[in-house]
């Protein structure tokens, strides 16, 4: 632990996970995130990749020592075994040392080896030893990755050579195993994690050398230290300023526009698309020639082509309050620009709903308060921001700690540079959409509740400055700044108003259905959340007044859709 929180980068964080499987100070770093994004995340979860490299290093080592194959055997289980509770004894690095260890124990039945099988008796024994293996997602998703490989990278390996006239043999085989592990843990990542790295087949042909590399090295560093500590530290140190240099470059891949986009689907529906193409493959396979091969690349690169540009198509003039349980978002959107307010902090039912509206882009994004509840999930949109994190001007000078940490939140996922302020009276552009800034006017709370960010929203049909209609988007202001902002605003009524903090009773007041002269509002609550939100008294005070009343804990999503001086709320349940 000495030797990586001396070096105390990003680098050694990165050396110390993929080394010893420790990732707390990754996570703490962010750099946990960039690598899920990019595809990389299982590079520092140990596992079987791991193991291939000490086997290398170890083979190697016994062969020039010109060990005989069974005494290599024995000594490579041992290892395996050495190496699973050198890091922590893992799940993912005991299913790879017992398939590893079947397959190089085969030389004592004096059988060939085979991966399949190998792979079948891990399973079983693991799930015999503890069953709940058989409903484990990170034990399928190893499964599933390893069957991919075995099976179906020599026949994308032999496609990609046939395709390329046999040349470019490294980058062919690179990228078969990379798209080989990852298509049978496809329908399972986009149902449980409704998200898709676009990226990730590149960053894994680029990342996979330097991965070997590091751990190579980083392993004999170790070794070093512990019989000469002064040189094993140094060597530790150098290793991670190169690590640094990774870290930068999975960053700022991270932040690639479309690096990985919001997509959502039932594990059913996947699975048998995936079956459907892996039936496919086997039945061309080997029968397939170089032009077919190009033609059918040449297909799937204008499938995918349609795909983005269907997904990226226009979906009319509309307000929709995503259900994120229990925090806000707002996704503001009019030919073809877009405004996301808020993020919740929940980030699988965000990335979810974000694919329900087909919405892998923004313009903006708009934060209205330092709650976690607001913001927690902005870093994991970096990739799909294509402008401005807004934040509340005021949020700059504050110096609180929160608003310190809001500010550099944004920073680190847009840059410094495309964080910029709002005040009172500020308005936003999108499509026929004018989001005017009504408050604060001044912090009274640190940036709390009650100087949340809040826009009054209006819809200009025609474009002649004169609105048909509008919301007033709060965030967690309580019903004395709602009355107060609209007061200064000169806002006599609006047609839809987002209830102030999620529907707590602070929220309303005395005649404040009346003041606001809503037909419509919208609470964005998770279902049986432990506040009580929405409150009985808030909804009563709404309905008396005539309002209609949508809710995401029972509704799921509100699409408000503008068409002219009319609006219309269509709920996903």
């Amino acid at each position: 632990s000495g030797l990586f929180d001396g070096a105390g980068t990003p680098g050694a964080a990165l050396l110390r996970a993929l080394l010893t499987g420790d990732r707390v100070d990754l996570d703490r770093d962010g750099l946990y995130d960039d690598m899920k994004t990019i595809g990389l995340a299982h590079m520092v979860a140990v596992s079987g990749s791991h193991l291939c490299v000490v086997a290398a290093m170890a083979g190697f080592a016994m062969k020039t020592a010109g060990l005989r194959k069974r005494t290599c055997a024995v000594v490579l289980s041992a290892l395996y075994a050495a190496y699973a509770v050198f890091t922590g004894l893992s799940a993912p690095v005991i299913r790879a040392a017992v398939m590893s260890s079947v397959v190089v124990s085969s030389i004592w039945a004096r059988r060939r080896s085979s991966s399949l099988s190998a792979l079948s008796v891990c399973v079983c024994v693991l799930i015999a030893v503890d069953p709940y293996n058989a409903l484990s997602l990170s034990f399928f998703l190893s499964v599933a990755s390893t069957f991919g490989v075995i099976v179906l990278a020599p026949l994308f390996c032999s496609w990609t050579l046939r395709a390329s006239a046999g040349r470019f043999r490294a980058a062919c085989e690179a990228l078969s195993l990379t798209v080989a592990a990852s298509l049978p843990m496809a329908p399972v990542t986009v149902a449980v994690f409704s998200r898709l790295s676009l990226i990730a087949p590149f960053a894994n042909f680029v990342a996979a050398p330097v991965f070997s590399v590091l751990l190579a090295a980083g392993l004999a560093a170790l070794a070093l230290a512990a019989f000469v500590p002064v040189w094993g530290g140094i060597a530790v140190a150098a290793l991670s300023r190169a690590a640094d240099l990774f870290c930068v470059a999975s960053s700022c891949a991270a932040k690639v526009p479309y690096a990985a986009v919001p997509l959502t689907g039932d594990g059913f529906s996947c699975g048998v698309a995936t079956a459907l193409f892996v039936g496919i493959v086997w039945a061309w396979w080997p029968r397939l020639r170089a032009k077919t091969i190009r033609v059918a690349f040449g297909a799937l690169a204008c499938a995918l082509a349609a795909a983005a540009i269907v997904f990226s198509r226009g979906a009319g003039d509309e307000i929709v309050m995503l259900d994120v349980g229990q925090g806000d978002a707002f996704l503001i959107r009019s030919q073809g620009a877009s405004l996301l307010v808020d993020t919740g902090n929940q980030e699988q039912r965000l990335l979810s709903a974000l694919a329900r509206h087909k919405a892998a882009s923004f313009d903006a994004v708009a934060i209205s308060h330092h709650d976690d509840d607001h913001c927690g999930c902005l870093e994991l949109l970096a990739p799909n921001i294509a402008g401005d994190v807004l934040l509340c001007e005021k949020t700059f000078a504050c110096g609180c700690d929160d608003c310190e940490e809001l500010v550099a939140t944004a920073g680190r996922t847009v840059g410094e540079d495309r964080v910029r302020g709002v005040g009172a009276g500020d308005t936003v552009e999108v499509g026929r959409f004018v989001c005017t800034a009504i408050w604060p006017y001044s912090f009274e709370e640190e940036g709390g509740n009650a100087d949340s960010l809040c826009f009054l929203v209006e819809y200009d049909a025609e474009g002649d400055g004169r609105p048909e209609s509008s919301v007033l988007l709060t965030g967690d202001a309580e019903a004395k700044q709602i009355e107060e902002m609209m007061d200064k605003a000169s806002v006599a009524s609006v047609d839809i108003v987002k209830a102030g903090h999620h529907g707590s009773k602070a929220g309303v007041a005395d005649g404040f259905s009346e003041r606001v002269g809503a037909q419509a509002v919208l609470i964005s609550a998770g279902a049986n959340n432990r506040y009580g939100h929405p409150s009985k008294e808030a909804i009563e005070e709404f309905e008396s007044a005539g309002m209609a009343v949508f809710r995401t804990d029972e509704q799921g999503d509100a699409v408000c859709r503008f068409e002219g001086d009319r609006i219309s709320v269509a709920t996903q349940r």
